[in-house]
């Protein structure tokens, strides 16, 4: 669904091994996560506050509070 709407290729994926890392050095990443957890060690380890999209908005309502 994402991959058509937004053109994403295959080398653009990789799978969530709940590491932040990858997430904090690419400029242009984005990372599914807990929005309390998640965004709490993100601004802690990475010095930055991210942008924040809650998927529920979107029209995912099982990712309630995912972000």
């Amino acid at each position: 669904m994402l991959e058509a709407k937004y053109d994403f290729t295959d080398e653009q994926k990789y799978p969530d091994n709940f590491n932040l890392a990858p997430f904090l050095i690419g400029k242009n990443s984005a990372q599914q996560g807990y929005i309390a957890s998640d965004l709490f060690a993100i601004e802690k380890q990475g010095g930055f506050q991210p942008v924040v999209f809650l998927l529920a908005n979107y029209g995912y309502q099982l990712y309630a509070n995912t972000i």
